[in-house]
Formats: C-alpha cells, sequence, structure tokens
C-alpha cells in the first residue's frame, strides 16, 4: 500500500465534462435502457437529435444517478464512437473522466463499480420515493484512497482481461444465433436446400399440432425451503441468466420447465424475450409473464425454438397483442397455436437439428462461462481497489 495516497474523487476524475454539441445535431445517443446491468461494455446506441442531456467521449464512464437504475448496475464505459467524436445520453447519467496522468479510463470505470464509490451515492440519494438522485456534491468531496498510475494500470489489467472474454463471448454468441435463424430460415422459409420449393412430402400444419403450451404451476408459498432456479423477466433484461433463490422470497406462482421446454415472453412482445432454458438444476421455473412450449416430439425442441425464434413468429406475436398501453400489452397464449408453419419428415427435422442443437448449446456453454467470469470479476473487485490483493509483480 505503499503507492497508495488518499485523494478527494474530484481531484482525480473530470465530473460531467464539459462538450459541444449543438442543439439539432445528430448524434449517437446512449438511453438507459440500452445500458445492460454490471456490465462494461454498452451494446447497442440510437441515432437521434440531440435536444439535451449529458455528453461524452469514449473512454467515459457513465453512471445512473436515480433510482432503481443505480442500484441495478447500470454503469458503462463508453465505447461505441469514434475519435473525437461526441454522443449524448440521458440526463441521469452522471459523467466520469479520466485525468490524463493522474487515473486511467479503466480505472474509472471499476473504481466507479466498486464500493468505494457505489455505495456512497446510493446513500446520498435524495428525492421522493421512486425518484431519488444522487447528490453529486457528494461523490466529488469524497475521499478515497488510490493507487499510483502503475498500480491502476495493473489492477485494469487484470479486471479487463475478464470484461474482454465477457464481451467476446457475447459476440460470439450473438453471431450464432444469427447462424441457427439463418439455417432456419434456408431450410424452412426459403426451401434453399431443396431447390427453393417445399417439397411435396412436407405438410403446412399449425404450432398447436406439432407442440403444446405448458401451465403446470407451483405455489412457492407452499414450498419456501425449495432451492429454485428462476427465469423471471428481470433476470432475463439484466444478465440472461437465471437467478437461484429459495422459493420463499417468491411471492406468486410460477410454472415449472422441463429439459424439453423452450419459451417467449407474453408480455409486451415487442420486446423479444426468447429463452431455451439452461436447466441447471432439479428444479427450473419461470414468471407467469413467459409462454413455455414443449415439442409433442421432444427429438424436435430445437426445431421450436428455432420456429419461435423466427422473423414470421415474431410478426405473428406483435400482430396479436392486447392491451392498451405499451408497458401492459400481452399476448393470448393459445392464440399462439394457430400460427401456420411446416413440418418436414422426421428425418429432415432430425437432421437440422443435428445443425442447431450444437449452436445452441454452445451458446449456452457460453452464458455459463459468462456468469461464471462475472462472478470472479466481483470477487476481484473489492479486494483489488483496496489494496488486499498485491499486483506489485503483474506484468503488463
Amino acid at each position: 500500500m505503499d503507492k497508495w495516497e488518499k485523494r478527494k474523487f474530484s481531484d482525480i476524475v473530470i465530473f460531467n465534462p464539459k462538450e459541444i454539441l449543438k442543439k439539432g445535431t445528430i448524434a449517437k445517443k446512449i438511453p438507459m435502457d440500452m445500458l445492460v446491468p454490471f456490465c462494461r461494455d454498452i451494446p447497442n446506441f440510437e441515432i437521434a437529435k440531440f435536444n439535451g442531456g449529458t455528453k461524452f467521449r469514449n473512454g467515459d464512464t457513465i453512471m445512473a444517478r436515480i433510482t432503481p437504475c443505480l442500484e441495478n448496475g447500470k454503469t458503462a464505459k463508453v465505447n461505441i464512437l469514434n475519435d473525437n467524436e461526441i454522443g449524448f445520453g440521458s440526463t441521469e447519467y452522471i459523467v466520469f473522466r479520466a485525468i490524463d496522468g493522474i487515473t486511467t479510463q479503466d480505472f474509472v470505470y471499476y473504481l466507479v463499480c466498486s464500493s468505494t464509490i457505489r455505495t456512497p451515492a446510493i446513500k446520498s440519494m435524495v428525492g421522493s420515493s421512486g425518484r431519488q438522485r444522487v447528490q453529486t456534491d457528494v461523490l466529488q468531496n469524497l475521499e478515497i484512497t488510490i493507487p499510483d498510475y502503475e498500480t491502476q494500470q495493473k489492477i485494469s489489467s487484470i479486471l479487463s482481461a475478464i470484461d474482454d472474454k465477457i464481451e467476446l463471448n457475447n459476440k460470439i454468441n450473438a453471431n450464432l444465433e444469427q447462424q441457427a435463424q439463418a439455417i432456419f430460415k434456408s431450410w424452412f422459409v426459403d426451401f434453399e436446400p431443396f431447390g427453393g420449393v417445399m417439397p411435396d412430402d412436407w405438410k403446412e400444419t399449425t404450432l398447436g399440432n406439432i407442440a403444446i403450451i405448458s401451465t403446470k404451476s407451483i405455489n412457492p408459498l407452499k414450498h419456501s425451503d425449495l432451492y429454485l432456479e428462476h427465469y423471471s423477466i428481470p433476470a432475463f433484461d439484466e444478465q440472461h441468466y437465471p437467478i437461484f433463490e429459495y422459493a420463499g422470497e417468491i411471492k406468486s406462482n410460477k410454472y415449472i420447465l422441463t429439459n424439453n421446454s423452450v419459451m417467449i415472453s407474453k408480455l409486451n412482445p415487442n420486446t423479444k424475450r426468447i429463452w431455451r432454458p439452461l436447466c441447471l438444476s432439479k428444479n427450473p421455473v419461470c414468471s407467469t409473464e413467459f409462454i413455455i412450449y414443449e415439442a409433442i416430439n421432444p427429438q424436435y425442441k430445437d426445431y421450436i425454438y428455432s420456429l419461435i425464434d423466427s422473423r414470421a413468429f415474431y410478426d405473428y406475436l406483435c400482430s396479436h397483442t392486447t392491451g392498451s398501453t405499451n408497458s401492459r400489452q400481452r399476448v393470448t397464449p393459445k392464440t399462439t397455436l394457430d400460427f401456420s408453419c411446416v413440418i418436414s419428415p422426421h428425418e429432415v427435422t432430425m437432421e437440422f437439428c443435428s445443425l442447431v442443437t450444437p449452436i445452441y448449446e454452445q451458446i449456452a456453454n457460453n452464458l455459463i462461462e459468462n456468469q461464471r467470469l462475472s462472478e470472479l470479476r466481483d470477487t476481484l473487485l473489492p479486494k483489488l481497489m483496496n489494496g488486499e490483493i498485491d499486483v506489485e509483480n503483474v506484468k503488463i
């Protein structure tokens, strides 16, 4: 700890750095809902007209200052801009910029993610219920202990290596998902391997003839000591990974999943939430906001999954919603069984599944690895930030 010193936070980072972006300028925008909780990288952005908001450059760290976004981990390092390009986002961000020679960009990001900054930020929140915000001046005056520049680089190199692997897995998964859907479209929409026309021995049918909707449920309150693998809407949105918790912590009924289950959200279908459950335990369950499909022939599970992941099914889902507002629109599960599709002879369907199942299994393996990497990063973060782990001999 010889190379660590106490500094005021505002002396080691620039808060909300001033940038010029004229009103009406078309620029990249990062809305709050595009930030993935506890994830360094920003997966997407919008092109929009600037009429106000926080402004930032690549390398800056953006942190939500409003509840519950801050508590939920809405913090990211800006990485979607070009050199000298200025982007903008919500007025509910605080922007942090490293100071050359004093702090590194990566170290600032991990520092903001750590309890050193997060805990005081959350405790400083004031305002009416549901609209509380961080008091920026509290953070500016916060005294923290930080290491010298070289040690910051070493700490950041360890954590960045983990996040780089997570990001690589995410990119691989996105590519694999596109591959699987391209194969489905080629076979069952364009019929490319069959001369561009549907073979005579194929049949037009409906989803209801090849899959059922499962509604078998469990009341968690009657099984409070059961440890559940819980697939919820928030879990999907935050990390695409189930939450493991005791049933006593869950208040409402849940659907029971099996190894033959695939599912899609019936809530606000314009936001596509499709899941192929990992089933890592004996007790996988999901929110009743999902529609669970099970192939009548279990061997066809990944054909069913590919079908409900298709563009045609998504369009069908969105055109059969009920409800008056975007926030509460739903699909009636039974109507989805009328979706028109084709079914090929058994040997053709099995050949298709032999192509896509390994793809889906690799996606699952990458998700599991990312979860383990995230847990490792989160374990190392506080230990590195308080000097508990000595990085003196780390080479960068």
